[in-house]
């Protein structure tokens, strides 16, 4: 399985433990879901035991409640513009922090050659140092400069 599972990745990232990182939201919206479907079904236990239900529907909701805020809270603005170097036409997009129309803030340069990654990727913390730059070629990590 783990080898399945790490056959697109370029330099060997941990992509079994991504997986079971995003299954967790999903496991959290699916028990919310069951714990307010089954309600009409088991309406004899759920009079007896109605906490552990209320518990349930309660930490849930928090859990979702709290991750649409976050996923809305984020929120990054990007241009792209195509660049030609040495005969190729590379994608290059330029994230920013900031969503609003000045852009001060760049948080990301990025460069694709045909949908793939290439080039130098630079990411930026929100002053302006480099947080992390990795070299790319035809989609394949080639080397982590910082």
């Amino acid at each position: 399985m783990s080898c399945i599972l790490s056959i697109n990745t370029s330099g060997g990232e941990q992509v079994q433990m991504a997986v079971i990182a995003e299954m967790i939201p999903v496991i959290i919206y699916v028990t919310l879901a069951l714990a307010i479907i089954t309600i009409p079904f088991f309406k004899t236990w759920i009079k007896k035991r109605w906490w552990v239900n209320a518990t349930v529907i309660i930490f849930c909701s928090a859990i979702t409640g709290a991750d649409i805020y976050e996923r809305n809270l984020i929120r990054y603005d990007s241009d792209s513009e195509t660049i030609t170097m040495n005969g190729k036409e590379y994608v290059k997009t330029t994230e920013y922090y900031d969503h609003e129309i000045v852009h001060e803030k760049i948080r990301s340069i990025s460069f694709t050659l045909n949908d793939k990654k290439d080039s130098i990727w630079t990411t930026y913390a929100e002053d302006g140092k480099i947080i992390q730059q990795e070299i790319y070629k035809n989609g394949t990590l080639i080397k982590k400069i910082k």
